[in-house]
């Protein structure tokens, strides 16, 4: 009867020295980090976006609308523009806050907001 042959297993023969490995695996972190940091980067990047869109959807059918309604014109769209940078001026300086215009709008105007808006209000503390 015929010997089984058992081939011995070489060693994986790596042509890099330790400083070469070691040089290696730090870019691949370096490598991990910049991909987290670009995800990251992207997701910030898409919500801002998204916001972005929100707000000129929210302006393009107001004054569409305020036009039919209403016959608005430019010089009113202008002054509107006015006045809500300087509501948003009031806000970041902390003369008021949204959640009280908010409160203002429902308790002296009956304009009820969406409790998912309100939700969004308190969790960004605006």
């Amino acid at each position: 009867m015929g010997s089984l042959k058992i081939k011995q297993k070489k060693k994986a023969f790596i042509p890099y020295t330790n400083k070469q490995s070691h040089m290696f695996a730090q870019s691949i972190q370096n490598c991990q980090k910049e991909l987290k940091e670009m995800e990251l980067k992207a997701f910030d990047d898409g919500f801002e976006d998204g916001k972005n869109w929100s707000d000129v959807l929210n302006f393009v059918i107001l004054f569409y609308v305020m036009h039919e309604l209403h016959g608005w014109e430019w010089k009113r769209y202008m002054k509107s523009v006015k006045r809500i940078n300087n509501y948003i001026n009031d806000i970041n300086s902390g003369k008021t806050s949204l959640s009280e215009m908010v409160d203002d709008l429902e308790k002296k105007h009956h304009i009820q907001i969406c409790d998912d808006y309100k939700e969004l209000i308190e969790r960004y503390g605006a």
